[in-house]
């Protein structure tokens, strides 16, 4: 399902990809980025011409110079279970500057209270256009809050959820090993890994790391769409979300409409049902933000909202907002074999974009096929590992264009920075 996949390991049977070639006798600088404007250009030059590696730290950004040399490093990924130890080269070169439009949204929230400390949707608007706007003449409707308002499948983000419902009822534990071959045929028809790639027998931990779709899609049948829905509906699926907001509820199909090849698909994050129900899982980026903090908030829900306070003129607090649970999706123990997982995806699986220097996160990529051959990339995550004080919930839309890991790279950043703020005194 995910490209990310390959850039942390090799197919079984490849032969490992050589170090490139010689290095230039005076390699021209890698450059830091000076413009204010985040950048991060990663072109291996097929696999080729990395240097530097060892003063790379996870978040470093540089410019990537005329010749294709760059900071990035050879990414380590070891398989536990039966699996083997590996190493890969990114393999998609593509360019990423913040600033520059990008179709998408991010929520980012305080995992304890469900306080929203940002939100943004892109494209933005002006106010000196709303009447072009409304007419229709724009694209990319400027108009929607992509937070709330807009539904997305979400890829394999909604791993997270599947796992918690297979750890949660005892199905299996994060060291069970599982099977994840290349491609399954579940209620008749194929579910597949992202290129067909052979996974072996990983641990279920290891599974969420590499984002196999055939291990988790055979899970889903196993606990069954009465599970898997009643879980998804635990984080806050089919409730309208926000204490002094409103947003789109996020979508799950009528379980007993579901075949067992929908219900495979649906534990790997994607809609594919058509029956009188909505197919589903479809999510919000708010939605998605809020299963991640539950997760980081030892499985209890928290009910977002954005006014903490309200001051009358004279400066004296009328009105307090006041954290609400919506209810305990999960036990404690599950949330925290979850993060565990979450943290291994980050560690050495899919989510290695959203590493950053001095602080451990845990998170999950994903990408979702959206038809026409597109796709969307999304990331679900939090920091510290530890003791989380930040979720983050990025969504791409790809609008033909390859944005595959483009989320977990916006994370793997807004993370970073608002880490930088609170240590700076900020809440």
């Amino acid at each position: 399902e995910e490209s990310e996949q390959q850039e942390g390991q090799e197919q079984q049977g490849e032969e490992q990809q050589p170090a490139g070639p010689e290095k230039p006798t005076d390699p021209p600088e890698v450059l830091p980025v000076s413009t204010g404007l985040p950048v991060l250009f990663i072109n291996t030059q097929d696999s080729k011409s990395i240097r530097d590696k060892e003063n790379w730290v996870p978040g470093d950004v540089r410019i990537l110079d005329k010749d294709g040399y760059t900071s990035l490093p050879k990414i380590s990924c070891n398989i536990r279970g039966r699996g083997n130890s590996t190493w890969g080269w990114p393999k998609k070169p593509y360019a990423l500057q913040l600033g520059e439009l990008q179709i998408g949204a991010i929520v980012v929230l305080d995992p304890q209270t469900g306080a929203v400390l940002a939100k943004a949707s892109s494209p933005g608007f002006s106010e000196d256009d709303l009447e072009e706007y409304i007419l229709g003449y724009s694209e990319n409707a400027p108009l929607l809050d992509r937070t709330v308002d807009a539904l997305y499948p979400p890829g394999s983000s909604f791993k997270v959820v599947t796992l918690s419902a297979v750890l949660d009822t005892g199905a299996a534990t994060l060291d069970t090993i599982v099977p994840a071959p290349p491609e399954m045929e579940i209620g008749g028809a194929e579910v597949a890994n992202y290129g067909h790639n052979d996974y072996g027998e990983p641990t279920l931990r290891e599974a969420l790391a590499l984002s196999s779709n055939t291990a988790f899609g055979s899970l889903g049948v196993q606990i069954g769409p009465d599970t898997l829905v009643r879980y998804a509906r635990a984080f806050g699926y089919g409730t309208t979300l926000g204490q002094d907001f409103s947003t789109s509820i996020s979508l799950m199909p009528n379980p007993a409409e579901m075949t067992d090849w929908e219900t495979a698909w649906a534990a790997c994050g994607q809609p594919v049902g058509e029956h009188d129900s909505p197919a589903g899982p479809q999510v919000t980026v708010m939605q998605n933000a809020v299963v991640a903090a539950t997760i980081a908030n030892n499985g209890v829900v928290m009910n977002p909202y954005l006014v903490d306070h309200i001051l009358s003129p004279e400066g004296a607090v009328i009105a307090t907002t006041e954290p609400r649970s919506l209810g305990q999706a999960v036990s404690p123990q599950t949330a925290q074999e979850v993060k565990d997982a979450m943290l291994a995806v980050v560690d050495h699986g899919t989510g290695w974009r959203a590493q950053i220097e001095g602080a451990l996160v845990a998170g999950k990529t994903g990408t979702a096929q959206v038809g026409d051959g597109q796709v969307n990339s999304a990331f679900v995550g939090f920091a510290p590992y530890e003791s989380p004080t930040v979720v983050v919930s990025v969504y791409i839309e790809g609008l033909g264009e390859d944005v595959e890991g483009v989320a977990t790279v916006v994370a793997g950043q807004v993370i970073a920075e608002c880490l930088a703020i609170q240590s700076a005194g900020a809440s």
